[in-house]
């Protein structure tokens, strides 16, 4: 994981689950950037459970 992804997390909007389920299933979001940006939300989202 990026330091500089990790950083825009920090200032960045939480995203409640609805929000992020309407964004992954936007198909205008569906690039590789923003998957695997999504993924690194994920993964911080349940992190800090």
């Amino acid at each position: 994981m990026n330091v500089n992804s990790l950083v825009g997390f920090q200032e960045a909007h939480i995203l409640t689950l609805e929000e992020m389920e309407r964004i992954m299933k936007d198909p205008g979001f569906k690039n590789i950037r923003n998957e695997s940006l999504v993924n690194e939300m994920t993964w911080l989202f349940w992190a800090e459970k």
